[in-house]
């Protein structure tokens, strides 16, 4: 009997994510606060590099609490993102983000 070894895996590139959109979440205390933030992230979004990783989105997630009142938002690059966060701190209906009140 011949034992040969297990041949090596292929090599195979990393999967692509399925979507390019990234989502950006932050939070407030308040209503106010948090439409505040959306207007002042909006205008931070419109650099090039915005929704990078590292970039802002990750910055706001790990660098802030979570409070009770939340924003999502869906977008596929910054300026995306930064339409979607002037629109709800104008208080307009925009499918790329989601406001929450949590715990």
């Amino acid at each position: 009997m011949i034992l040969e070894g297990v041949p090596p895996p292929k090599a195979t590139a990393p999967a692509a994510p399925t979507s390019p959109d990234r989502i950006f979440v932050t939070s407030a205390f308040s209503d106010g606060a948090l439409k505040d933030l959306a207007t002042a992230y909006a205008d931070r979004m419109e650099a090039p590099a915005a929704l990078n990783p590292g970039a802002l989105p990750e910055q706001a997630w790990h660098q802030r609490g979570l409070h009770p009142k939340r924003l999502g938002v869906l977008a596929e690059d910054g300026a995306q993102a930064a339409e979607a966060l002037r629109a709800y701190a104008a208080g307009q209906k925009d499918p790329r983000f989601v406001a929450y009140e949590g715990r």
